[in-house]
This record gives structure tokens, sequence and C-alpha cells, in this order.
């Protein structure tokens, strides 16, 4: 293929495998360079589309500015939206390319009786997203209106992963799916028990993420077929059931459930019972949204009787607090996760020390990707990471939360040599290597933690590490 002024170019299928390799925020100038540059960038551009409704800098900042401050953002904000929906609505050759849908719901005030004519404008354009292949909502100012729920399953047959992070669905009574992912969830859990359930079906169903008070609600031609199951915001008297679901599913590879009550040592002897049956499991989340409960002896024997020696086992997350007083006991129990590549615990102590953590280093497996820790204490001692440099020679993303007197990430992360990405507090910073010694980047921005996808950190491992977690830096 020859351009202008002698030039050869390319084969298109190539030059668009080039602009894919593009940055981001620099593709749109392959708009401009020409009509062929045009059309192939053009699909590129547009595959992923983000409509923001309100300005989530507010909510952010926990709300601790007026609403004002940010009214420009939501305006601007509102009149892109409104030309990005326009378009596609009128456009049905624009809209084809689009296969990625994100909504970020943020309005100040934003009921959904405020945002009707927002809602209606976006059902407009869904019905002419044929190509649609995942969405995902961001917040709760407005929530989908059963308009646009029921306008997507309509419209979009090709949609596979549905992420509406933050659901209502009081007038939504059966959804059935022929894609492979279902994640319905609302981010506090009284919400979810003023409102009714609904009927999860669909053999094709692969993974699903739901309140697990709806855990009831999955039809049983879904089960044999599962391999990935997230229940949120467990009550206790779904406990009961816990055990004879998880034996229903003979292909379950990741696990992860989280607890609003007062109900730990429950909940990992209904684990426990119901793990022999899950011999596939490679991923295993057990949150905690109270962050009190203290790990006891007794749990500690659970934990070792079910998890021990799991060598298929590849990421694991337990949000239970672990007193130093019992460390020895739990770490242990994680030397003998020989494979663990990703990996976040929770400890308790008067302080951490280099010593302190350099025998929590020696429990750690080699082959260590990623790293969290949450750490009570009222201090941790300048140069304690250091042992974990020196025992994690693969280690390429680490973050730490801790209240306590603490240096800085730069200082933090001397020695370290494979660090990718070293984050506290929810402030993450990329780590580059120019003369053989770790340099930290500017943290990165806001929206790129708080709305964190997996291509961003580039390890699908990463994000799992800090999914349903709230990312707000302090």
């Amino acid at each position: 293929m020859t351009a202008g002024h002698g030039c050869v170019l390319p084969p298109p299928e190539i030059l668009s495998q080039i602009i894919l390799l593009v940055p981001r925020e620099t593709r749109r100038s392959c708009l401009l360079v020409s009509r062929l540059f045009h059309d192939l960038a053009i699909t590129v551009v547009f595959s992923r589309i983000t409509i923001q409704i309100g300005a989530w800098e507010y909510w952010y900042h926990n709300e601790s500015h007026s609403s004002e401050t940010f009214r420009p953002h939501e305006n601007r904000r509102a009149t892109l939206a409104a030309d990005i929906l326009h378009r596609i609505t009128v456009d049905t050759g624009f809209a084809r390319r689009v296969r990625r849908l994100e909504i970020i719901a943020h309005k100040h005030g934003g009921s959904n009786d405020d945002c009707v004519f927002q809602l209606h404008c976006l059902s407009l354009a869904v019905q002419n997203l044929v190509n649609l292949r995942s969405l995902i909502w961001y917040g709760t100012r407005p929530v989908p209106s059963l308009e646009i729920v029921e306008m997507l399953a309509k419209a979009c047959p090709l949609l596979l992963p549905v992420n509406v992070l933050s659901v209502r669905p009081h007038s939504i009574r059966s959804i059935a799916f022929t894609g492979t992912h279902l994640n319905l969830w609302e981010d506090y859990h009284h919400h979810i028990s003023n409102y009714a359930t609904i009927d999860v079906h669909g053999g094709s169903l692969r993974e699903i993420c739901i309140p697990a008070m709806w855990a009831g609600s999955i039809q049983p031609d879904s089960l044999p077929n599962l391999t990935h199951l997230e229940l949120l915001f467990l009550p206790s008297e779904c406990l009961a059931t816990l055990e004879t679901l998880l034996g229903q599913l003979p292909q379950l590879q990741s696990f992860a459930i989280s607890s609003i009550d007062d109900q730990a040592h429950s909940l990992l002897h209904a684990l426990a019972s119901s793990f022999e049956h899950n011999t596939r499991l490679t991923s295993l989340a057990v949150l905690d949204y109270t962050r009190e409960y203290r790990l006891t002896p007794e749990d500690l024997q659970v934990l070792s009787d079910f998890l021990s020696n799991r060598q298929g086992l590849r990421r694991l997350r337990l949000a239970y607090i672990c007193p130093w007083l019992y460390h020895r006991q739990y770490l242990d129990i994680i030397s003998t996760l020989k494979n663990l590549e990703v990996l976040w615990l929770v400890f308790k102590a008067r302080r951490f020390t280099r010593d302190i953590m350099g025998s929590l280093a020696r429990c750690l497996p080699s082959s260590l990707a990623a790293l969290g820790f949450l750490l009570h204490a009222p201090v941790v001692e300048a140069g304690s990471f250091h042992p974990i440099w020196m025992s994690c020679r693969q280690l390429e993303y680490f973050h730490v939360r801790s209240h306590a007197l603490m240096e800085s990430v730069e200082d933090a992360i001397a020695g370290a040599g494979t660090l990718k990405v070293a984050g506290r507090n929810g402030r993450l910073h990329s780590i580059e290597y120019p003369q053989g010694i770790p340099v930290v980047s500017d943290h990165w921005p806001q929206d790129m933690v708080m709305f964190r996808r997996e291509e961003m950190y580039g390890c699908p491992g990463w994000e799992w590490l800090t999914r349903h977690s709230p990312m707000y830096a302090n």
C-alpha cells in the first residue's frame, strides 16, 4: 500500500494492530492523519466509551467540599455525555463500533427521579449498541433503570460481562443472560435488604457476583458450570445454606465471600466443611466489612484444616485480623501454600519492626507476585519491609494500609528490585529502575484508583487484590 510522498504503508490489518499499541491518550491523533487512519482508528478510539453523570470528585473527597465546587465538572460532563449519546442514537455505524460501555454515576442528589432525562437518553442509545460486549456501571446516583436493563437484554445479544457495581433491583424480578458473566452488587449492604431478590439463571453463566442473600435465587441449571462466585454481605440467616451451595459447584475455581455480622467462626467452619468438594479452587477471598474480627486459636485450626498444602491455590485474601500473639500458627499455614502468587493479610501488633517483618517474610512463598497488608499498629519502623524484598524476588505489586507512623514509599521500597507498582493507603505509584535503583513516580490520578480496571494494573491478580475495597487515598 502506497501513501503520498512515496511512503509505503503496511497493510490495514497491520496498521490496526499498531494503533492498538499506541497509548490510549494519543490514539485520537490518528483520526486526523488521513482517511485511512481515521477509518482504522475510530474503532479503536471509540470501542470503549465512558459516560459520566455528575462529579465523582465530590464523593472522593468524602463530601468535604461544597457540591458547587464541582459544578463545572458536572456541567461539562453532562454536555459531553449528551453529545455522545446523541451520536450513538442517530449514527448506527458509529454505535456498532462500541464494544465496552462504562457509566460513572455520582451525581449530587442524583436519585433516579432526578435523572429521568439522562437515563432515558441512555436507554435510547443502548438500543443501537448491537455489538456491546461489556457494561460496567459505577456508583448509585443514579442506578440503572428498569428501562435500561430491559433494553440491554433485548438489544445487546453479544453482551457478556454485565457489571452493575451498585444496583437496587426493586423492580427487576428475573434476568436471563445468554452471556457468561453476571455482576450485581451494592456497596452498602443495608440497601440490599430493602428490595426483592432476582432469579439468576442461564446455563452459560460462568461468573456471578451478587449479594449473598440472593444466593438461593441462582437456579440449578447454572450451578454445575459456575467457575467464579462472589457472595457479598452474607447475613447470618444465609449461613446455614452456604455449605450446601458450595457442594454443588464442582467447577468452582474462584470464590469470594464477605460477612457483615459477627459470624466469622461459623463462616470458617462452613468453608472447611465444603471445600473438600472444591478441588479446582485457585482463588479465595474472605472479606470482613466490620474490619474488627480477630482470629482465635480455634479459627486458626479450622483455617489449617482446609487451607494447608493446597498446592492449587494461587490467590488468597484473608481480611480477618491476626493478633501477633498467634502469628506463628498463622504463618505456618501460609508457608504450606507453595504456589501462591497473590496474597493479602491483616496483622495487629504493638509495633512492626524489621525483625518482626523478617519472620513474616521467611514464611512467604517465593513465587509471590502481589502482596498487600493491613497493619494495625501505632508504629511501623523504618526499614521494616526490607526483608520482604530480599525473600520475594518476583514481587511486582505491594500495597500497605496502616494508620501508623511510617516512612515514605521511596524509603520503604529501598532495596526492591522487581516492584512495578507500590502503594500506601490508597495512593499507588509506578516504579522504574533507570540506574538499577527504584524510582517512585507521582501517585496515580484519582480516577485511575477509584475506577480501577484489570488492564490498568497490567495483571489481573493485582486488581483482584483490591476488589470490593475502597481505594480512597488518605
